[in-house]
């Protein structure tokens, strides 16, 4: 069936929906007083700890991502590193959920995703599910160290500085945690999802997560920061794939243009 405003053609795709070009039409309105009216072009989601929803318009078969994941929690004296950013263009069905978490800084999960699942943040169904992961910064160390923490983003995430900084998580693994000093604990590794914990400072949250700093000692005053965390989007239902990493000062957001 084909359908006309005023001497514009519209193409019914049936089930699919209807479009004008490659914009998306909410509805069409018939008679000399109807018109018709485009769907948002945009949807923002901004940090929040919570899960957001989206619902993927009838008839969209790809949607547009830009995504920045938060950056670490800074230490009394050294720095953050920066939430890694993706874009990409996300296959999906329209009428889909789709379920946004974007953690703030101050959360363990300071990572950004687009999943299928929301039985729990940390859920391994639910961190299985994730589509598209930007990886967040790690934090730097509270005390004398002097290794900044490491970029968030990129297939593998950044190390942090020093020998007591942990490592970047990859596509496979955590990064592994910083090593300790004389009387204090090596920092644990990253995990799927999470950064490590324990020792000197977090590893960012992500796909895997960096590796934990190394704890030295008071008197050592050297304490490690953490490494990023790596981003991620699905091999077959993203195309279009641009990393940044060490993107985001502050906490994460997403955007989202549907398209045909």
């Amino acid at each position: 069936m084909t359908l006309y405003v005023g001497n514009r053609k519209i193409a019914d795709t049936g089930t699919h929906g209807l479009y004008i070009g490659n914009r998306a039409v909410n509805a069409v309105y018939y008679g000399s007083r109807k018109v018709y009216q485009y769907l948002p072009t945009q949807s923002g989601f901004q940090a929040s700890d919570n899960f957001q929803t989206y619902i993927v318009p009838k008839g969209c078969t790809k949607l547009l991502v830009d995504m920045a994941a938060s950056r670490g929690v800074g230490g009394s004296r050294q720095t953050y590193g920066k939430g890694g950013r993706v874009q990409c263009t996300l296959s999906v069905t329209g009428g889909q959920t789709l379920y946004i978490y974007i953690g703030t800084y101050n959360n363990t999960y300071n990572a950004a995703d687009i999943r299928t699942n929301n039985t729990g943040v940390t859920d391994s169904n639910s961190l299985n599910s994730r589509l598209v992961v930007a990886g967040g910064g790690g934090s730097g160390a509270n005390d004398y160290g002097d290794c900044p923490g490491g970029a968030g983003g990129g297939t593998t995430g950044g190390n942090a500085g020093g020998d007591k900084g942990g490592k970047g998580g990859t596509q496979s693994a955590g990064g592994a945690g910083g090593a300790g000093g004389t009387f204090g604990a090596g920092g644990n590794p990253g995990t799927f999802g999470l950064g490590g914990q324990g020792g000197g400072a977090r590893g960012g949250a992500g796909w895997y997560g960096g590796g934990a700093g190394g704890y030295s000692s008071y008197a050592e005053r050297v304490n490690g920061s953490g490494g990023g965390g790596s981003s991620y989007t699905h091999p077959t239902l993203c195309t279009g794939v641009t990393h940044t990493q060490g993107y985001q000062d502050g906490n994460g957001w997403l955007t989202i243009t549907p398209t045909k």
